[in-house]
């Protein structure tokens, strides 16, 4: 059974967490997300969807940098808790397969770098740009790490809210098509029309930061792969997803497989 939205624990780690739900009360709309499940365009599509923006500042706006505007310096996690006891909020939640998301981290790391020291320090050796780490030491060093300390962008998609609301609808981006579903919510939920397929496509931010993917590599998920700008495309998924692998993932995200099991 869920905790309620009474539960003090609960509540406080909702408050404290690093990626409040977005929430629109006009249009009586939650949306809980997590970095690296397809939260840029889903924050694109609800922006434009609750008419929050224009369309060409959606296009032309990165738009975690507009979530961050309206949704952290606008109040932060206080202002939007009033909600939670709400009955008639929509919730929706948008995932992805955590194995996928697990290769997205990866390169995530690579491109921004975040990871760089503490890994150095996990592997107990100096970190060097131009020689990098592996999938398998990435997901070692995350294993090892105490969960309240990981960047949100390499802990678990589980968000505390979902112990607090029901969602009414659950998207797997890796298994629908994330543009289609979430247009399609846009008649259902009396929200405004999107065209985000169009929309998404003029946002080169968004575009940009798409892995272009060109190879396979059977040993990926243990070649130290060297910081994003030193090699050229980058391996398909199933260059990094072994049993290995695939048993460290499932270790570090076991609340994601047991809370979202039926939409994997």
């Amino acid at each position: 059974m869920h905790p309620t939205a009474t539960d003090g624990r609960l509540l406080d780690a909702f408050v404290r967490h690093v990626c409040p739900p977005m929430i629109d009360e006009p249009h009586r709309l939650g949306l809980i997300w997590a970095p690296k499940s397809a939260s840029a365009i889903t924050a694109l599509w609800f922006f434009a969807a609750t008419g929050r923006v224009d369309a060409a500042r959606a296009a032309d706006t990165w738009p975690h940098d507009e979530r961050i505007r309206q949704f952290h310096d606008a109040g932060g996690f206080h202002a939007h808790a009033r909600v939670l006891g709400q009955p008639d909020f929509r919730w929706i939640r948008v995932i992805r397969d955590p194995y996928r998301r697990a290769v997205s981290m990866y390169r995530h790391a690579l491109n921004y770098g975040n990871l760089d020291q503490r890994i150095g320090a996990f592997l107990a050796r100096p970190f060097q740009p131009g020689h990098g780490f592996s999938f398998m030491e990435m997901l070692g060093y995350i294993a090892d790490e105490d969960p309240q300390r990981l960047d949100p962008h390499f802990a678990p998609q589980w968000h505390p809210v979902e112990g607090m609301v029901t969602v009414d609808r659950v998207i797997n981006a890796d298994r629908e098509d994330i543009v289609a579903a979430l247009s399609s919510l846009e008649e259902t939920y009396g929200l405004a029309r999107t065209d985000l397929g169009a929309l998404a496509a003029r946002n080169s931010q968004l575009v940009d930061h798409v892995a272009k993917v060109d190879r396979h590599i059977h040993d990926a998920h243990v070649r130290a792969f060297p910081r994003a700008g030193h090699f050229d495309g980058w391996p398909d998924f199933a260059s990094f997803i072994n049993p290995d692998s695939a048993a460290m993932v499932e270790r570090i995200h076991r609340i994601d497989f047991e809370a979202y099991r039926a939409y994997l």
